[in-house]
């Protein structure tokens, strides 16, 4: 099972090109990663999910920035600070009012 497709393998029809994932290993592999995603926080405990919390949080305020720096091309000087702003408004929400953190977030 070849994971890499050798040089000068070239998609015969539309469906060969659309595919993203070719080898049965990758459609495997994305599965498991799946399953394992889904199963994380009933094995985490309160403290690891606080932690994938925190990694959700950062990875979309990345995505954001890639998404106006990368593709746009633009400068971006608040990205940080709307993002700041956004999760410490959602603290004091969960902290004083004491919403949970999917009712504070929408």
């Amino acid at each position: 099972m070849n994971i890499n497709r050798p040089c000068g393998t070239f998609d015969r029809n539309y469906f060969q090109a659309k595919e993203i994932y070719r080898t049965p290993l990758r459609k495997i592999l994305l599965a498991l990663l799946i399953i394992g995603m889904y199963l994380l926080p009933f094995l985490a405990g309160d403290y690891g999910i606080s932690i994938l919390t925190l990694i959700c949080a950062f990875t979309i305020g990345m995505l954001g920035l890639q998404i106006i720096t990368g593709y746009c091309g633009q400068i971006s000087i608040g990205h940080a600070a709307f993002m700041g702003v956004g999760m410490y408004t959602v603290g004091i929400l969960q902290r004083h009012f004491g919403l949970s953190f999917w009712s504070a977030c929408h």
